[in-house]
This record gives structure tokens, sequence and C-alpha cells, in this order.
């Protein structure tokens, strides 16, 4: 009687015991209800910001340097926020995908078979070769 491995068997106890994959979709009554937050707190930020603009003295005249460095400001600070959160989005995927590499490789490494009390490894069964077209038989 053989027992064959299989990868989830090689596999260390954390990462055997895994919950299966669930879609992380929202149900319609959370779906209204991110759209409501989402607009109210929209709403509010934009209040905030026009209380504060309003007690703001600007010059009078168009071509105003003040104006000029506080959006090249906020430009920038805003540009800079995107760059974070897109290079921490980037590098949080290239580390999953280190996980994945290094669980698969030690589920292979931890596979092969182990020396009996003799030394030697049993032999595994290869299974005949279904193609025909090569000249080895």
């Amino acid at each position: 009687m053989s027992t064959r491995a299989t990868v989830t068997d090689a596999l260390p106890a954390s990462a055997r015991n895994t919950e299966n994959f669930t879609s992380d979709g929202l149900s319609r009554g959370r779906t209204l209800l991110g759209i409501a937050a989402a607009s109210l707190g929209g709403g509010g930020l934009t209040l905030a910001a026009w209380l504060v603009l309003r007690l703001t003295s600007w010059p009078a005249f168009n071509r105003s340097n003040m104006i000029f460095a506080l959006s090249t400001a906020v430009t920038l600070a805003v540009m800079i926020a995107v760059g974070v959160v897109m290079t921490a989005w980037l590098l949080d995927d290239q580390r999953a995908s280190r996980r994945r590499k290094a669980l698969y490789a030690q589920a292979v490494d931890t596979s092969e078979p182990e020396p009996g009390a003799d030394g030697n490894v049993a032999p595994v069964p290869v299974p005949p070769s279904r193609s025909t077209g090569h000249a080895g038989g």
C-alpha cells in the first residue's frame, strides 16, 4: 500500500489551515450605505474647504503669485500622496508574490522522499509515456 503525497500535504501547518475563497462583494444595502457615506463625506470636506477659503484674503489682481504658489503646493501634495499610495500597493503586491513563491518552493522542497533506514530512497514509479512520437519506444 502506498500513499501519494500532495502539495498541500507538504505545506506547513499554518498554510494548510486556510479558509476557502469567498467573494468580498458588498450587499446592496452596504453598497448604498457606502455611496451615501461617500456623498456626505465629500460634501462635508467641500463645505469645510469653502469655509476656510472664504476667510482668506485674496489679492485683487488676477496674476497673483500667492494663488499660483498655493495651487502648485496643493498639486504637488496630491501627486506625492498618490505616489506613496501606488508605491505601497506595488510593494505589497511584490511581497505577496514572493510569499507565494517561497511557499511553493518550500512545498516542493519538503515533498522529496526521505531515505530509509538503509540510506536508500525507494524508487518512485514513473507512469508509462503516452506519447508515441519518439524513437525510444
